[in-house]
């Protein structure tokens, strides 16, 4: 039996970009896929412009296109990605920034689309069992899957293993995790968030955002947590 008292709540959202830098790298996604080509199904009746032109890019950089943080709305909903699909993009998908824990959940989805295995399966395959993790703990969503936008937890030592890795561009133990190619991507500012421009509380986390990374001044990148967590690397 794990000792839950030693978990912690971690940096779920960044994990799951993680997941996505490791498929993109073994060629199973693209991170320009349009997000609707694997979602058939799942897609209303008449979708709206701008959800058409949303991309896994996109959903990595919180520009999906809505304009509040929806997640009240849709944290009740039977089928979170049949909600996240039905919401109103009033802003062209990458030119607005809006934190959106189902916009990550959506990664999730991918990719159990793309690998048959659950978010939590791909991560344990590829990232967690090949780095000695293995006491992740992860939340399900209504519709079954792993979720992608929180509800991970994971041992303060795993989590030092993690930013190691980082540090080492995606190494570990001689062994490439993931890409430096992704990860530059994922720890570099890919979009600013415009409210936070003016909000001196704010200064500390920083004003840009990459891949499912807080990025603050100077060139750090945190991962933050729920509950206050934080892992912040400075390359």
């Amino acid at each position: 039996k794990k000792d839950i008292l030693k978990l912690f709540f971690s940096m779920t959202k960044s994990f799951s970009s993680l997941a996505v830098g490791i498929a993109n790298d073994k060629k199973l996604l693209n991170i320009d896929d349009c997000v609707t080509k694997f979602f058939a199904h799942e897609l209303p009746e008449i979708p709206d412009d701008n959800l058409c032109r949303i991309t896994i890019r996109h959903l990595l950089m919180m520009s999906s296109g809505i304009h509040e943080n929806t997640y009240g709305e849709l944290f009740g909903q039977k089928d979170w990605i049949k909600a996240f699909l039905g919401q109103n993009f009033p802003h062209r998908p990458g030119t607005y920034y809006r934190y959106s824990t189902h916009g990550s959940h959506m990664l999730s989805a991918i990719i159990t689309k793309v690998s048959g295995l659950s978010l939590e399966e791909f991560l344990n395959l590829n990232l967690f069992h090949p780095m000695d993790i293995f006491e992740a703990q992860w939340e399900e969503s209504p519709e079954g899957l792993t979720a992608g936008g929180m509800g991970l937890s994971l041992y303060p030592a795993s989590l030092v293993k993690i930013a190691q890795m980082l540090l080492n561009n995606g190494m570990y133990n001689g062994r490439q995790m993931i890409s430096k190619e992704y990860l530059k991507m994922a720890t570099t500012q890919q979009i600013i968030k415009q409210d936070d421009i003016d909000n001196a509380d704010n200064t500390f986390k920083g004003i840009g955002y990459g891949f499912q990374f807080h990025i603050g001044k100077d060139g750090f990148y945190r991962l933050d947590g729920a509950f206050g967590q934080i892992c912040m690397v400075c390359p």
